[in-house]
């Protein structure tokens, strides 16, 4: 299933006469920037859960990220729990796990049997972030801004991946 699929789907199991979903389209390093800055909206205590390979981030969005964004969701007191994948012995997967503590976060590496999460999801407030920041792809980004879908894929998050 492709990610319009999905969306489709999650659409059409919406009630009639409910609230439709806002769908918001990033593109680039500085686009992708936008969909994290969003995240930082969240009050603190809040929990982003995410789906991610820190291997297939863009050198300059990485840089960004553990030079900027983490110290400032760290500093808004904003937690993440993130199941990765790739290697255990890549750098970046073993510099993610290693500052969990220090960066606010807990994280499973998952085995990725040959298909390692191509982009991230992250599960936060009332909305869905779909970020592909590959730099061999188009980097981009959308929110589905929906309290329902947010909150369905957060069920399933935790109550059946989180028990990993």
């Amino acid at each position: 299933m492709d990610i319009d699929q999905a969306i489709t789907g999650a659409i059409n199991i919406l009630p009639k006469g409910g609230q439709k979903p806002i769908i918001t389209y990033y593109s680039g390093i500085e686009g992708i920037k936008k969909i994290y800055i969003d995240t930082l909206n969240l009050p603190a205590g809040e929990v982003i859960y995410a789906f991610l390979n820190p291997n297939e981030v863009h050198d300059a969005l990485y840089n960004w990220l553990t030079s900027e964004y983490i110290a400032q969701r760290v500093k808004n007191g904003i937690q993440a729990h993130v199941f990765i994948t790739d290697k255990h012995d890549s750098p970046r997967v073993a510099r993610y796990k290693k500052l969990d503590d220090k960066e606010n976060r807990i994280t499973h590496i998952v085995e990725s049997y040959n298909k390692p999460f191509e982009c991230e999801v992250d599960i936060y407030g009332g909305k869905i972030a779909f970020i592909n920041y590959n730099p061999k792809a188009e980097i981009m980004g959308i929110i589905i801004n929906h309290p329902i879908i947010a909150s369905t894929l957060k069920a399933f998050y935790l109550h059946y991946l989180w028990k990993i």
